[in-house]
């Protein structure tokens, strides 16, 4: 007989449709399993990206709350210097 014959190799008795049984519930069980562990897999990336997207627009408010107190700043001390002008003119004009 060829390569093992009716035996097989390992030498137990070949049951024809037996392997094909439990190789399709193996293959259910590992795709089952397999899909749970993509899902979840997904949503810790998700969770990553988010906590990503979340530190971004952190930053951005926070460099916009400082250019907005920069620009109030700028704002009060270019209107200090404007009145301070203008009452020098008034001084001199008198």
């Amino acid at each position: 007989m060829g390569r093992g014959g009716r035996w097989g190799r390992s030498g137990f008795a070949f049951k024809p449709g037996k392997e094909i049984y439990e190789m399709s519930a193996f293959m259910k069980v590992a795709g089952r399993f397999g899909g749970i562990l993509a899902l979840i897999a997904l949503l810790i990336v998700l969770v990553k990206q988010l906590i990503a997207l979340v530190g971004f627009i952190m930053f951005a408010v926070k460099a916009l709350i400082i250019i907005a107190f920069i620009g109030l700043m700028l704002l009060i001390v270019i209107t200090f210097l404007s009145a301070r002008r203008n009452r020098r003119r008034e001084s001199e004009e008198i």
